[in-house]
């Protein structure tokens, strides 16, 4: 058996998007009802999955994604989205509980 997060608290929201957005992108609300990809800045969820028109983001609970950049560490941490909407360390507004960084895998399962 291996040590799993998945499921905790975990809830989805549905919301308009203008394009496809890649699950695994952080976002931002910029519009009422409407997300984009979070650039360079703090970040509400997640994108679980996306058809062009709606997207699923998971706003609370575990969840596991690519890192880019810096080593990311257990505990809490600051976690924004860089340039192309995806996780990294850095000065954010609000700490994450990190569950688990995998420096091999370039992974890290967080709390949102």
């Amino acid at each position: 058996m291996n040590i799993s997060f998945d499921g905790f608290n975990r809830k989805l929201l549905t919301f308009a998007v203008d394009s496809e957005i890649e699950p695994g992108t952080l976002v931002t609300i910029y519009e009422n009802g409407k997300v984009n990809a979070a650039i360079d800045d703090d970040f509400i969820g997640v994108v679980i999955n996306c058809d062009g028109r709606y997207a699923g983001v998971q706003v609370e609970g575990a969840v596991t994604i690519p890192y880019r950049g810096n080593s990311i560490a257990a505990g809490y941490s600051g976690l924004l989205a860089d340039s192309n909407g995806r996780l990294t360390a850095g000065d954010a507004r609000k700490d994450r509980i990190v569950l688990d960084a995998d420096t091999e895998a370039k992974t890290v399962t967080f709390i949102l």
